[in-house]
């Protein structure tokens, strides 16, 4: 047959004429090379790719928010660091898929920056054809938002602890911030930390990173210690985006 798939019992590329004696054929009677030229397995949008890497939480920002990552540990980031740097940097039709053959990071910040090689496959989701490629992700040392914000000791909110009558004990004021860095450590709330303690003359002030995280916390420790609890709100400076930032001072009198 001329033109036809077959030549007597043997097989060949219906583009380039090969037969499967020196080529590997897809169902598609296309050679390997043929078919990818026809049915490309991906597009690389970028070959290297800049991440910013917070050192004190490993958070990550791919694109422009340190959006995830925070409290993995170093190894855990840098891997999911990789893994959405390569959804981001490759595009991929319907009918193929992508592994993350390889990747060299260092164990930790050793550097500011570092580079990381990583060997990517794409794959036909029904054809036995694969293509392997490497790409380059930049990697920056920097502090994210919320640790430069802890680092300064900003905070929303004050919660002053004082007894009715006398003065807190050491033990009653250890109780008490032990059970708000408990809360806060349970908290999925990223500002939910203690700026500052201070011990007062008959009690204790312990900034809070979040209001609404203190007003949650206060209501515990009114509830723990059968106490008292008075919320005064107003109106701080204004943040980026040019709205008021609404601060607290929150009295607990506890018996």
């Amino acid at each position: 047959m001329r033109g036809g798939i077959s030549l007597g019992r043997e097989r060949f590329c219906i583009e380039c004429g090969r037969t499967e004696h020196e080529v590997k054929l897809t169902s598609k009677m296309l050679c390997v090379d043929c078919f990818l030229r026809k049915y490309p397995l991906y597009e690389v949008k970028n070959r290297r790719m800049k991440v910013k890497l917070c050192p004190m939480c490993h958070s990550y920002a791919v694109r422009r928010n340190f959006a995830r990552g925070r409290g993995l540990s170093f190894s855990e980031a840098i891997k999911a660091l990789v893994e959405d740097s390569v959804n981001k940097m490759v595009k991929l039709p319907f009918y193929s898929k992508i592994t993350i053959v390889d990747f060299k990071a260092p164990e930790n910040f050793v550097k500011n920056r570092f580079l990381i090689p990583v060997v990517v496959e794409t794959k036909h989701v029904e054809e036995d054809v694969a293509e392997s490629f490497t790409l380059e992700i930049e990697v920056y040392a920097e502090k994210c938002p919320l640790c430069k914000r802890k680092e300064k000791g900003v905070s929303e909110a004050i919660i002053q602890i004082r007894k009715e009558r006398g003065k807190l004990s050491y033990e009653e004021r250890e109780k008490i911030i032990d059970l708000l860095r408990g809360l806060a450590e349970k908290s999925r709330d990223p500002k939910a930390y203690i700026a500052n303690v201070e011990a007062t003359g008959g009690g204790v002030d312990v900034w809070i990173g979040s209001l609404k995280f203190a007003e949650m916390a206060a209501r515990v420790l009114r509830k723990r210690f059968n106490g008292s609890m008075k919320i005064f709100r107003t109106f701080g400076g204004l943040n980026k985006s040019g709205k008021h930032v609404l601060t607290a001072s929150i009295l607990i009198k506890i018996p």
